[in-house]
């Protein structure tokens, strides 16, 4: 089992880039076993809860849960699965450092070496629909259209959720950034920013993530 995010550090001005990486994965290397959280997206403080289904009745199911980027050592936990292979875990909060990061979370079954893998993020905005960069309703805040309050400003996070196509009308700035392949299962999908021909600046990094198959998440300069 692997995944694969690209955290492209420091500050930098994206402009004319373009950067498609599509990830191909197998959600259960063995079986039909399922892991998934709650919610895609999550704020400081929040409780992720785990869980899934299809694991071997009875046996230990080892969690992992990845903080991308970070030099930190994984999160883990135990689980026993119920006597119908179902699986819960409601132990790891968000924190006020995890902001702006990715996190990946790996399940195997110790005794049936079942796999499966989800990821999510925690941004204080997070895409509501498609649509432009720079208008509030993109980010579930219709009306609002102001940076740092309605739309991602110089000192916000900013996720882009699985499916969604967020296109700059104006140069524009954040934080960090999530371009977010999927965080579950269904049909393929693409998660987009189009730059437009105008400039996005980020301080710190960018993710592209994905734990799921057939997903693509992009960077793009036109299009």
């Amino acid at each position: 089992m692997k995944f694969f995010t690209t955290p492209l550090r420091t500050k930098f001005a994206i402009t004319n880039f373009l950067l498609a990486v599509s990830f191909l994965f197998v959600n259960n290397v063995f079986g039909q076993a399922t892991v998934q959280t709650n919610k895609s997206d999550y704020r400081p403080g929040d409780t992720v809860f785990i869980s899934g289904s299809s694991w071997m009745p009875g046996e230990t199911v080892s969690i992992s849960i990845l903080e991308i980027p970070s030099s930190l050592s994984p999160t883990e936990y135990s689980i026993q699965a119920d006597n119908n292979g179902l699986i819960n875990n409601d132990q790891f909060i968000t924190l006020q450092s995890h902001l702006g990061k990715a996190f990946f979370v790996t399940a195997i079954g110790v005794s049936s070496g079942d796999t499966a893998q989800c990821h999510f993020t925690d941004a204080p905005f997070t895409s509501a629909t498609s649509g432009d960069w720079n208008l509030g309703a993109t980010w579930g805040n219709a009306g609002n259209n102001v940076a740092g309050s309605g739309y991602p400003g110089s000192l916000d996070a900013a996720t882009i959720q699985s499916g969604h196509v967020i296109t700059l009308i104006a140069n524009a700035s954040c934080s960090t950034l999530n371009v977010s392949g999927a965080t579950g299962g269904g049909s393929a999908s693409t998660s987009r920013v189009n730059l437009n021909g105008n400039t996005l600046t980020v301080s710190a990094w960018v993710n592209l993530t994905s734990s799921q198959n057939n997903k693509t998440a992009e960077l793009i300069a036109n299009g």
